[in-house]
């Protein structure tokens, strides 16, 4: 087991998952402030990213790495992981059949569970309904060759309508005025 950095804010490279620490930042960046839903949370890389400069995260996994070359559970590694870091008063763990009774909106819905165009259009729809005027959809592995159902979510137009994309690494970043938040540095 890698252990966990002395520098404070460093990127949580002992936590398993695909992440690259500047899609890390990128996502911190986003997140600060914000109410965030993340569907797809693994091992709780992507959350520590943003659960230590988010208002709060919540967590939607089924928790069992189904989508993963090596299936396993991972709910004790995750809450481990979210212990390590001091952030159980921030994340709050929901089970995927949960979302549709969620109450409240997200500034920002991080996406980054199945990765087929038919889990990722569900992903996507949920999303939509509890995201809040003016907040951002965030899908990670935009880019990777093997999971073409987030660029393809884009091209068929399964999310509202009108929003910019900002690709970042394997990242993209949609919302309705993305302008700010480029030129705020959240994704620059």
């Amino acid at each position: 087991t890698r252990q966990r950095s002395p520098v404070p804010n460093a990127f949580p490279r002992e936590i398993p998952g695909w992440l690259l620490p500047a899609e890390g930042a990128v996502l911190a960046d986003l997140a600060r402030g914000k109410r965030v839903l993340e569907i797809g949370s693994y091992c709780g890389l992507s959350t520590v990213c943003m659960g230590r400069t988010a208002e709060h995260v919540t967590a939607c996994d089924y928790f069992d790495g189904r989508g993963t070359p090596r299936p396993d559970e991972t709910l004790p590694k995750f809450e481990a992981n979210i212990a390590r870091y001091g952030l159980t008063d921030k994340v709050t763990i929901c089970h995927p059949d949960e979302l549709a009774t969620l109450t409240g909106e997200f500034n920002l819905v991080f996406i980054d569970g199945a990765h087929e165009y038919e889990a990722v259009a569900v992903d996507c729809e949920r999303a939509m309904n509890l995201l809040k005027t003016g907040g951002l959809l965030a899908f990670h592995d935009y880019k990777h060759p093997c999971h073409g159902g987030i660029k393809a979510i884009h091209g068929g137009q399964n999310c509202r309508v009108g929003l910019q994309l900002f690709p970042f690494g394997n990242l993209v970043v949609a919302g309705e005025a993305l302008d700010a938040v480029v030129d705020g540095g959240a994704a620059a």
